[in-house]
């Protein structure tokens, strides 16, 4: 990452935060202060994206996975609430200090973290929704700062990463969401990852992308 991207970025960052900002403050703990227009889909959302984690490494080994991009830690409950998720051992992390502190007070302090990426390595990125909210025009800009932010996950990562992202034959972005190219996707991480994708079955234009890593 050059200079001139991490300033550019560190300003991207700072963009955001204040629209969370601004809606945690208006909503609370609320699907609505990070954007989701129902509770429902944002718990669907993450059961796929946990789901696919199953398959693939089933329900009894242990697995470190960092949320990325946590909020207000929903993926942390929703993980507390059901036997088969035990073996999976979480952190949270996210741009947003006032998210971060408000799960460091309300849950275990040591789990969550103020940062972009995982501060060690662990076996699998999860996220969901992370990248959608943009409020700048310029798509080439916003997509660099997407693909640069997941390949820095990659490299914190002994297994995978799974994400989703809206999705359009051509990369753009249309009422301040994000919508990929899942062609540049797979071809992004090609290299160093075997990369599937599969289609919500809740959300239209929406794509879940498991990425597992390849042995050398």
């Amino acid at each position: 990452m050059t200079i001139f991207e991490k300033v550019i970025f560190k300003f991207l960052n700072l963009q955001i935060n204040n629209v969370y900002n601004k809606n945690f403050k208006k909503y609370g703990e609320s699907h609505e202060s990070v954007f989701w227009n129902s509770q429902f889909n944002q718990f669907k959302r993450y059961e796929e994206i946990l789901e696919l984690l199953i398959q693939k490494e089933g329900i009894k080994k242990k697995i470190e996975v960092s949320d990325v991009g946590c909020g207000y830690g929903t993926l942390y409950k929703l993980l507390n609430k059901e036997n088969k998720f035990k073996n999976i051992s979480y952190s949270g992390i996210d741009i947003n200090k006032k998210f971060i502190d408000f799960c460091q007070n309300k849950y275990v302090k040591e789990l969550f973290c103020c940062t972009s990426f995982p501060p060690k390595m662990i076996d699998y990125c999860l996220m969901s929704g992370t990248y959608n909210l943009t409020k700048i025009k310029n798509v080439n800009l916003w997509e660099n700062y997407v693909y640069k932010n997941l390949v820095q996950c990659s490299k914190k990562v002994k297994k995978g990463l799974i994400f989703n992202l809206q999705f359009s034959k051509k990369a753009k972005i249309h009422n301040n969401i994000f919508y990929c190219d899942p062609v540049k996707i797979r071809r992004l991480f090609a290299d160093d990852f075997y990369v599937y994708s599969r289609m919500s079955s809740i959300l239209k234009n929406d794509i879940i992308f498991v990425l597992h890593k390849k042995i050398n």
